[in-house]
């Protein structure tokens, strides 16, 4: 039995003011902590990790919570800009997802919390999808509580079995069987026209064949261990049983 590894979709992270540093020294006390979450549905919040891992295809749900000052959050999401000025208490949530354009990126976000002076400093997004910040010498500018960092990493999760069958083997009636989420059970068959499933690579110089696939989110586990078992028929009366672990660090 195998335990390969692949990685979770729960991310968390703590964005800290600027001046910080300052306040550290002097005690004013205009520190003022801003706290970002993300998570995928039905999934708790991981710390500790950075950068922070999302499997392709997963929707993650940022939760921000700023000071009760706080006007609204500008969230630079990877160079695209964002404007949450809709609060449910401490919160701003936004949510994005994740698909295939994103797999083996990562995505540096970076969220700042404003308390608004006078007319607000940004307003948007206009057609073509940017904010546009507004500056007047008659109005304050809005005045910058915190800021902070995370960094994702968007991955996908592969399966790859190496075998050496017989020359009878039967490929097209194979079954990868993925045990994921709530025990939910996938059987996967090999690809064909018009329909997804794992293939066939080889063979090699030495005979070998490699079975490969690429999970969806909701196919695996969120932690700890995905079990996945591959089967398929090598002549009469002979199959071959092949079981791995998909592993969370």
């Amino acid at each position: 039995m195998q335990v390969l590894n692949h990685r979770p979709g729960l991310l968390a992270g703590r964005l800290w003011p600027t001046g910080a540093l300052c306040c550290l020294c002097c005690l004013c006390g205009c520190a003022q902590l801003v706290h970002i979450t993300g998570n995928s549905a039905g999934s708790a919040e991981l710390a500790g990790q950075n950068p922070h891992f999302v499997q392709v295809g997963e929707r993650v749900d940022f939760t921000i919570e700023a000071p009760e000052d706080c006007s609204y959050v500008l969230v630079d999401f990877c160079g695209h800009q964002i404007l949450l000025d809709q609060r449910d208490g401490e919160k701003f949530t936004f949510d994005k997802l994740f698909d295939q354009s994103w797999a083996e990126k990562n995505c540096q976000i970076r969220a700042r919390a404003y308390k608004q002076q006078g007319r607000m400093d940004v307003v948007g997004p206009d057609s073509s999808g940017k904010l546009l910040k507004l500056t007047r010498q008659d109005d304050p500018a809005d005045l910058l509580l915190g800021q902070g960092y995370m960094q994702v990493r968007c991955y996908q999760s592969q399966i790859r079995l190496t075998l050496r069958p017989s020359d009878n083997v039967r490929w097209e009636r194979g079954i990868l069987k993925i045990i994921g989420r709530d025990s939910r059970v996938w059987l996967i068959r090999q690809a064909q026209f018009g329909r997804e499933g794992f293939t066939v690579l080889g063979p090699n110089g030495g005979g070998n064949y490699i079975v490969f696939y690429e999970p969806r989110a909701r196919q695996l586990n969120r932690s700890g261990r995905t079990e996945v078992i591959f089967t398929v028929p090598d002549g009469p009366d002979q199959t071959i049983h092949r079981k791995i672990l998909l592993r969370t660090p």
